[in-house]
């Protein structure tokens, strides 16, 4: 599902945020996620498209600094949003699977890695087992 957010969601103006849900309407990650990268003024008109695959497309029109409204389309994969579930739990959350990145990228690791940044029900709990699948996408 895919929708114009509330403004100031996206850090300026209107965004297109987006959620995935299963064949049964339960979703399957914990939380909304971004699609536009360009944040000034509203990003309109959003909608969206399965690839057939697993992934999807979404579409939008923004003005992105010109006088007239241009049509913008970002492709996602499902694999990427499963690849970025750090801590393996089967959410992709900003407050832990982000701060495990960004800890990993700033050279963190043992117990300063992890304290406070992974979450409940997690497959991968600890540096040792949160370093290696870090490298795996470096």
């Amino acid at each position: 599902m895919v929708w114009r957010s509330f403004p100031g969601q996206d850090g300026d103006s209107i965004g297109v945020f987006a959620r995935r849900f299963d064949s049964s309407g339960a979703p399957l990650s914990a939380a909304d996620f971004q699609v536009n990268s360009y944040t000034i003024g509203p990003q309109n008109r959003s909608d969206i498209a399965s690839d057939g695959a697993g992934g999807f497309l979404v579409a939008w029109d923004s003005e992105q600094g010109g006088a007239t409204n241009d049509i913008f389309v970002q492709r996602l994969a499902a694999t990427t949003l499963a690849t970025l579930d750090i801590d393996g739990n089967g959410a992709t959350d900003a407050l832990t699977d982000g701060l495990l990145v960004l800890r990993h990228l700033f050279g963190f690791g043992g117990t300063t890695l992890t304290t406070g940044a992974v979450g409940g029900g997690c497959g991968r709990c600890d540096a040792a087992t949160i370093v290696p699948y870090l490298q795996t996408l470096d």
